[in-house]
């Protein structure tokens, strides 16, 4: 539901079952690249890009060192923004994230730093 005031939308804010289908969307946007990276490593990555079983790990691991270091302030940031704002904003910007992995990683250290970038949400 949008909000109008005098210069023109204010706001928008959700209630009832829109918060309900956002959060859901966020949530696919959340969990997605923890999907879909994982089953494409094996099969498609790491012939790909002639990655060792170490580098493969790395890539495999690097999610969870930006979610390692995104979580404290995360986790902060709730005590002043309500925390559905935040999981709605942060599933978006993994799910970009995604994408920005699948059309611009080409190797390890691209592939890593996509993957760190998109799982602290």
């Amino acid at each position: 539901m949008r909000v109008l005031g005098a210069r023109g939308v204010v706001g928008i804010y959700l209630q009832g079952r829109s918060v309900i289908v956002a959060i859901c969307m966020g949530q696919l946007g959340s969990l997605l690249p923890h999907v879909v990276v994982p089953s494409t490593l094996a099969a498609f990555l790491i012939p790909e890009w002639h990655l060792s079983g170490a580098q493969a790990g790395l890539l495999a691991g690097s999610g969870a060192a930006g979610y390692m270091c995104a979580v404290p302030v995360l986790a902060t940031l709730t005590d002043r923004i309500d925390a559905r704002k935040i999981l709605i904003a942060g599933s978006a910007v993994s799910a970009f994230g995604t994408l920005l992995f699948g059309l611009f990683a080409t190797g390890l250290w691209s592939g890593a730093f996509f993957k760190a970038s998109v799982c602290p949400f």
